[in-house]
């Protein structure tokens, strides 16, 4: 909730398979608020067996390195390990001064976000569609919860919405050239289509697509 439209937006730097650097004070706070973010994709936390939707994303491989607090003995041998990507928690501040090894730094005590490299710009240019999402999500966290049993806003109601956005986001991704690209933003998809998870995502098959619609939900 405390990172509003950055949400999205961080959801993205991990499906591109970027390198993306959290930072805080806290290692606790630090490898906590990372999970929370993994926890967005569906099946991710849990462990569950492949769905009907091909979920969860096998988000990390020998390429992209997962690592929610690195201590700085591992600093060198993650700089020297010839990464496609990586999603790291740090404490040291050293890590942060010299930035040109990494995509990207949240930084959890101001929760912000700073995208370092300039080729992102494009790729993680908010749509029309992105940001009438961002407002949705944000109209019902925004309001008060009422009691515990409350659906909207909860944080099962904001995990559904990123399964639905998700689920709209492969199916689209399946029609080459479709004109629903736009509304994802046709450079994402495009990278999107390029990383290790989503390569082995299509190959192994998600026969629940076939019955959505391709469009941004």
């Amino acid at each position: 909730k405390k990172f509003r439209r950055n949400v999205l937006y961080l959801f993205k730097l991990i499906l591109l398979e970027k390198k993306v650097l959290f930072y805080g004070n806290s290692a606790e706070q630090v490898s906590f608020t990372i999970l929370t973010i993994l926890s967005l994709y569906p099946g991710f936390s849990i462990g569950e067996s492949t769905d009907e939707f091909g979920f969860p994303l096998p988000l990390f491989s020998n390429d992209y390195f997962f690592e929610p607090y690195l201590a700085l003995q591992q600093f060198e041998t993650l700089k020297s390990g010839n990464y496609k990507g990586f999603l790291i928690g740090a404490t040291n501040p050293l890590m942060t001064y010299k930035n040109d090894w990494v995509d990207a730094i949240v930084d959890i005590d101001k929760w912000s976000l700073t995208i370092v490299s300039p080729l992102l710009k494009s790729p993680l240019l908010s749509s029309t569609a992105d940001e009438k999402f961002c407002d949705y999500l944000l109209e019902h966290v925004n309001k008060e919860v009422e009691n515990e049993t409350q659906w909207e806003g909860s944080e099962e109601w904001i995990r559904a919405q990123f399964k639905f956005y998700l689920v709209s986001l492969l199916c689209c991704s399946l029609c080459q050239g479709s004109s629903s690209w736009i509304d994802f933003n046709f450079d994402f998809v495009s990278g999107l289509k390029l990383t290790w998870h989503y390569l082995c995502w299509k190959e192994r098959g998600q026969p629940g697509m076939t019955e959505i619609e391709p469009q941004y939900k």
